[in-house]
């Protein structure tokens, strides 16, 4: 059976005679397959109103006024970034249903613009560096990605393909998908610490506050405190170091056990006292600082 068919809506636009008309024509047991957009022809109203929106709407769209924000990168919170995305995979499927050459060129051509718009660490968006991976702009990206993919199995221009690969190396660098303890959505960290809470509006609070303001709240055994936190780099580097001397033969066990109890108790004062950790932590923290305190306790 020729999988190429045209369908006339003019003559089935009532339901139930539009199911017996597919019977008729036996389309109905290839409707199973998967057809191509290329093997697709429809008539009638429907048909012509495909065709004006391809040419008056698809066509004559502003592409550099779609990738402009591209080029300037300051937003914060809005979803400019989805649209070009969204009309080049309009435009792709257009191109394959009419073979348009006209339309052709003004995929490839904003193709190009858009690509041109990519940072040297891949990021292809509109949004802020501070703000990124927020709000709007992961969305953005993923029409982004998804249409210069779709735009790679149209021509084979390894540009895109390259571009998305760059983009998706870029986004992982120093991010990871966690869980928002709070509001239970999965977000991508910023960086490379341990962060629990997203940048998200929590919900039902009255203040519109974000979630990760919201655990800043919630105490000190909930906040937000990486395990590379110079804090807890002092003590573990002070713990280590009284490991190291015990297993020497060098610093009694039990003086050395004391020593770890007051690492521990400096660490959390540190956490909860802001002036403290800025101050005398550190100097506290060093081995001759606490091997002289420690034999005080003895």
């Amino acid at each position: 059976m020729n999988l190429q068919k045209t369908i006339n809506t003019q003559k089935y636009m009532n339901y139930k005679k539009w199911i017996i008309g597919l019977c008729i024509l036996n389309i109905l047991p290839a409707l199973s397959q998967e057809y191509n957009i290329e093997n697709i022809h429809i008539d009638g109203y429907i048909g012509n109103r495909i065709n004006t929106c391809i040419e008056h709407r698809v066509k004559s769209q502003n592409t550099d006024h779609l990738i402009e924000p591209f080029k300037h990168r300051n937003e914060d919170h809005l979803w400019q970034s989805e649209f070009f995305g969204k009309w080049l995979l309009g435009a792709i499927a257009s191109y394959q249903y009419t073979k348009d050459k006209e339309l052709y060129n003004l995929i490839t051509n904003s193709v190009e613009k858009l690509m041109n718009t990519q940072t040297s660490d891949g990021y292809i968006g509109n949004y802020k560096r501070e703000a990124q991976l927020t709000n709007w702009d992961i969305w953005g990206r993923k029409y982004t990605s998804l249409s210069l993919l779709s735009y790679y199995r149209l021509t084979g221009d390894k540009k895109a393909l390259n571009a998305v690969e760059r983009l998706f190396e870029g986004l992982c660098v120093g991010h990871a998908p966690k869980k928002c303890k709070i509001c239970g959505k999965w977000f991508l960290t910023t960086n490379a610490r341990h962060t629990k809470y997203c940048g998200g509006y929590a919900p039902g609070d009255k203040l519109h506050r974000t979630c990760r303001q919201i655990g800043n709240l919630k105490g000190r055994e909930q906040r937000e405190l990486a395990d590379d936190h110079p804090i807890i780099q002092i003590y573990e580097k002070r713990l280590n170091t009284i490991n190291r001397y015990v297993k020497r033969g060098t610093l009694d066990a039990d003086l050395a056990e004391v020593m770890k109890k007051l690492a521990k108790d400096k660490e959390l004062r540190a956490k909860s006292d802001v002036a403290y950790a800025k101050g005398a932590y550190e100097k506290e923290m060093e081995q001759a600082a606490l091997l002289a305190e420690a034999k005080i306790h003895i």
